[in-house]
C-alpha cells in the first residue's frame, strides 16, 4: 500500500528539500519568462517564425552535450558546488543582458548567448538538482518529490508567461531581465545554505570515458530504462517543440495581444501543476509505469488537438491537457530513472535522460522546418501526429511499459 498524503508532505519539512524546491520553482519561472519576452521581442522584430524557433534552438542546444558530462562530473564533485557554479553564470548573464536592454543595446545574438548559457543551466538539471533532491527524499519518497517539484515549475511555468506578457506590455524586455538578476540572487542564496552533504558519490579510479561507457552499458541491459529514454527521445523530437511557437499561434493565427499570449502559454503550466500534485500525493508505485506511457499519449493527442484549434478558449483548453499529460509523464520518468538504478549509477542514468531531452533542440529545428513552409498551427500538428505514431510502435515493441510493476 502507498504512503498517505501526510507523510508524504512530511517532506516539506526539511530545509533542504525545501531550498532545492524553491530554487527549481523560481528559476523556472525566470527562464519562463525570458522565452516568452525574447519570443514576442524577435517574432516583432524579424517577422519571421523560423527565427523563433532559432532562438529557442539555441537555449535548448547545450542538452545535446552537456547531460552525460555533468552526470559523470556529478558523481566524482560536490554536487552543491556544482550547482552554485551554474547559478553564478546565470546571475552574471542576466545582469549583462539587463544592462544591454535598459540601454537599447540589445541584439539577437546576445538574446541567443544569454539563452545558450541559461540552457546548460536546465540541460545540468536532472544530474545535478534533481539527484539531490532524491539524496534528501529517501527512496521511498522520490515520487513525491519529483512530483512536488514539476507541480511547482508547472506552476511558475504558467505564472512565467503571464508574468512575461504583462511586462512585455509595461516596461519592455528590460523587466523580465531585471527580475532575473533579483530571482538568480535568491537562488544562489538558498543553495549556499544547503546543510546537508552532497559529496562525491563514485567509488571507482577508472576514467571519465570508462565511466561514461560502464553507465551506457547498464542502460542497454535494463529494458525498463531503456524504453523510457526511448519515450523521452520521441516527445522531445516530435512534441515538445510546439512550445516554440505557441506564441506565435497566438499572434498569427489568434490574433492575441502579448499578455493575451501568456495567459494561453500559461495553461500548460496550469495542466502539469494540478496533474504533478495529483500524482504525487495518489500515484502508487505498480502504476509507475503506465503513467508514464499514459501521460505521452495523452500530452501529444492534446497538442495535436491545439494544432486543429482556431479558438482560443477551445486552444487553452488543449494546451492544460497536454500540461495533465506532461505531468504524469515528466514526474514517472525521473522517478523511474532514478528508482531503477543502483546508487553509484543514478547521476549516469540521469545524465544521460537528459541527452535524450537533448533531442529537444532537433525537434526545434524539425519543427522549425515545417514552419518554414506551412502556417505554424499545421507544423504543429504535422510533428506531433508523427510523434503518435511512434508512441504506438512503442506500446507494440515493449509491452513492459504497458504492465503494472510488482
Amino acid at each position: 500500500m502507498s504512503e498517505g498524503w501526510q507523510s508524504r508532505l512530511s517532506l516539506l519539512r526539511s530545509a533542504d528539500f525545501r531550498r532545492l524546491w524553491l530554487t527549481s520553482a523560481v528559476a523556472e519561472a525566470v527562464r519562463a519568462i525570458e522565452i516568452l519576452m525574447t519570443s514576442i521581442f524577435v517574432y516583432r522584430l524579424t517577422g519571421e517564425a523560423f527565427d523563433v524557433v532559432l532562438i529557442n534552438f539555441v537555449r535548448a542546444a547545450p542538452l545535446i552535450f552537456v547531460g552525460p558530462t555533468v552526470g559523470v562530473l556529478a558523481s566524482r564533485f560536490d554536487r552543491r558546488w556544482l550547482l552554485l557554479g551554474q547559478l553564478i553564470v546565470l546571475f552574471a548573464t542576466s545582469i549583462v543582458l539587463a544592462v544591454l536592454a535598459t540601454t537599447g543595446t540589445i541584439a539577437v545574438w546576445h538574446i541567443a548567448v544569454g539563452g545558450f548559457l541559461g540552457g546548460t543551466f536546465f540541460a545540468a538539471d536532472f544530474a545535478l538538482r534533481r539527484t539531490m533532491l532524491a539524496d534528501v527524499a529517501g527512496p521511498t519518497r522520490v515520487a513525491t518529490a519529483i512530483g512536488l517539484d514539476l507541480a511547482t515549475r508547472s506552476l511558475t511555468r504558467m505564472l512565467g508567461p503571464i508574468s512575461g506578457g504583462i511586462l512585455f506590455d509595461t516596461i519592455g524586455l528590460d523587466g523580465g531581465y531585471v527580475v532575473g538578476v533579483a530571482l538568480y540572487g535568491l537562488c544562489l542564496w538558498w543553495v549556499w545554505n544547503l546543510e546537508g552533504s552532497f559529496a562525491a558519490i563514485a567509488r571507482t579510479t577508472a576514467g571519465f570515458f570508462s565511466d561514461l561507457r560502464e553507465g551506457i552499458r547498464f542502460i542497454r541491459g535494463h529494458q525498463v530504462v531503456s524504453a523510457i529514454l526511448i519515450v523521452t527521445v520521441i516527445m522531445n523530437l516530435t512534441v515538445f517543440s510546439h512550445q516554440t511557437l505557441v506564441p506565435v499561434v497566438g499572434e498569427s493565427i489568434l490574433g492575441l495581444s502579448a499578455t493575451a499570449i501568456g495567459l494561453l502559454a500559461s495553461a500548460e503550466g496550469l495542466g502539469a501543476a494540478i496533474g504533478s500534485v495529483l500524482v504525487a500525493m495518489t500515484a502508487p508505485p505498480a502504476w509507475y509505469r503506465r503513467l508514464f506511457l499514459f501521460g505521452a499519449i495523452l500530452a501529444t493527442g492534446a497538442v495535436t488537438g491545439f494544432a486543429l484549434s482556431d479558438s482560443p478558449v477551445l486552444s487553452f483548453v488543449f494546451l492544460f491537457l497536454a500540461g495533465l499529460g506532461i505531468a504524469c509523464y515528466a514526474t514517472m520518468q525521473s522517478t523511474l530513472s532514478l528508482t531503477a538504478p543502483p546508487p553509484e549509477m543514478k547521476t549516469r542514468v540521469m545524465g544521460t535522460l537528459s541527452v535524450c531531452i537533448g533531442f529537444s533542440p532537433l525537434g526545434i529545428l524539425y519543427l522549425g522546418q515545417f514552419a518554414a513552409h506551412l502556417s505554424p498551427d499545421v507544423a504543429i500538428l504535422a510533428s506531433a501526429a508523427q510523434g503518435l505514431v511512434a508512441l504506438g510502435l512503442v506500446l507494440l515493441f515493449f509491452p513492459a511499459l504497458r504492465r503494472a510493476e510488482r
